[in-house]
């Protein structure tokens, strides 16, 4: 794992990550960037803030995982993400949470190839809110496995 954080910003430029995966679905070791919630001093949700420009990201495991339900902006330009799992594994919240999380993907000019599918949104009955997913792609290629 590259970078673990309840509430802060990472920049990538020009790098070259490599994921080597871990044992279970939300093991930290399993992604370059594992985010899991926690309230700021004033009662609300922090936004955690990745910008990633021209950086090849691959491996074993996934780029992103958000444990908890959490507001994350990612801000992806150039480069390519080969990966074993999904670019994005975001884990659900409880109910009635507010603010209620959201995930925003802003993908410029880069390729994505995904076995696992590009993002996947987990719920079970302790944590049945999803967050709200908005994704913006401009001349980015996507490849996923059938079996996604």
């Amino acid at each position: 794992m590259l970078f673990r954080s309840v509430a802060a910003a990472l920049a990538c430029e020009e790098c070259r990550l490599e994921i080597r995966g871990g044992d279970e679905l939300f093991d930290a070791a399993g992604a370059a960037v594992f985010i899991r919630a926690a309230g700021n001093s004033s009662g609300g949700v922090a936004r955690n803030e990745i910008r990633i420009a021209r950086t090849v990201a691959l491996g074993k495991g996934c780029f992103l995982k958000v444990a908890d339900s959490r507001h994350v902006d990612v801000i992806w330009s150039g480069g390519r993400c080969g990966l074993s799992e999904s670019f994005l594994v975001a884990e659900g919240g409880v109910a009635n949470a507010e603010p209620a999380p959201a995930i925003s993907l802003s993908l410029a000019d880069a390729v994505f190839a995904c076995q696992g599918g590009f993002a996947r949104l987990l719920d079970s009955p302790a944590r049945p809110a999803l967050p709200e997913l908005h994704v913006v792609a401009d001349a980015c290629r996507f490849a996923v496995a059938d079996r996604a």
